[in-house]
């Protein structure tokens, strides 16, 4: 069991959901996808910014590959009856996704905690219809503070923006715009650690 497992019962601090509301607008703001479209959020979590979502298109996919998160948010969609939105399990790195591609991806705070960046960022390319866009928040740079109070930790310590556009132009994103938009304190073993928030969001 990781440690997104867990937390997956008690993800969703009143912090987490103030947070995810600007993320959503953010999100939304830079995709303008059509109300008809087809969407997926990787990474979703509990779906704590697809829920402030889910009356802006007809369906929305979420992906995770943390089965506790899923049952947590399974349990959401059955309480809200959001019927457009469908709950998926699974590791998109080992196994293939068999559905139709998608008008718009978008995650918040995900890609950092995998280690092959290049690869992840092709799937999302190879997923999306010709036009689809594509919109991640992630963590800028920081020395590692951020993720202290995590045993063993395995991800990334955030992204330089010149980097990740580099792996965006590579695997032929066009349009490529990055900013930071969002700044926040997390509590970490007994303080505070202060962090930034950036958006790149880019069109196939």
């Amino acid at each position: 069991m990781n440690y997104f497992d867990k937390d997956a019962l008690t993800w969703d601090t009143e912090r987490a959901i103030k947070r995810a509301k600007v993320i959503s607008e953010k999100i939304f703001d830079t995709i303008k996808t059509k109300k008809d479209g087809r969407v997926l959020e990787w990474g979703c979590g509990t779906g704590l910014v697809s829920f402030n979502l889910k009356d802006q298109f007809k369906e929305i996919v979420l992906m995770d590959s943390s089965k506790g998160m899923i049952d947590v948010l399974k349990d959401k969609i059955k309480v809200a009856n959001a019927k457009n939105m469908q709950p998926v399990h699974m590791d998109f790195f080992t196994e293939d996704f068999d559905g139709a591609k998608f008008d718009a991806i978008y995650n918040s705070m995900a890609l950092h905690h995998v280690a092959d960046t290049n690869g992840a960022v092709k799937k999302f390319f190879d997923m999306l219809n010709p036009g689809g866009k594509i919109s991640i928040v992630e963590l800028d740079a920081e020395d590692g503070s951020f993720h202290g109070d995590i045993e063993n930790y395995e991800g990334l310590n955030g992204f330089e923006h010149d980097y990740l556009r580099g792996v965006f132009e590579k695997v032929g994103f066009k349009n490529i715009k990055i900013e930071t938009f969002y700044s926040g304190i997390r509590p970490v073993l007994g303080r505070d650690v202060l962090y930034t928030l950036f958006c790149i969001y880019a069109e196939k």
